[in-house]
């Protein structure tokens, strides 16, 4: 006669040690992903901010002094690295590029220079 016994077989065990195995491995994977997420969005906001704040400096300054503004050197914020150059598009308009150099993601890959180009229009004002 076959007595009923308590507890799991090895069968049970080895099974579910798989099955633990497998979802470990999945949660470790997608870690590591969220972490390079993570990273890249950091650069992507300081790369903002660097901009933002170039630009902030280019709207501050006035339409006719615009050029030897930018002519007078990069500006440097953290990591990032941005040049402006002026071009005259119009009679009262000017195009402000914004070139920002530093770490970011390019063809798939984190890279250590990356650059990136931002353009602002700024008018004459009205007299």
């Amino acid at each position: 006669m076959n007595e009923a016994r308590d507890g799991f077989t090895l069968v049970e065990v080895v099974i579910a040690l798989v099955l633990l195995t497998a979802g470990l491995l999945a949660v470790a994977g997608g870690t590591g992903h969220m972490l390079t997420q993570m990273s890249l969005a950091d650069a992507r906001t300081a790369r903002i901010a660097a901009i933002q704040n170039a630009a902030e400096q280019v709207r501050a300054t006035d339409y006719a002094t615009l050029s030897s503004k930018c002519s007078s050197g990069s500006l440097v914020t953290g990591r990032y690295t941005v040049n402006c150059r002026v071009t005259q598009v119009g009679n009262d308009l000017k195009a402000v590029y914004l070139v920002s150099d530093g770490p970011g993601l390019r063809n798939g890959r984190v890279q250590a220079s990356v650059v990136d180009t931002f353009v602002i229009r700024i008018a004459e004002p009205v007299q």
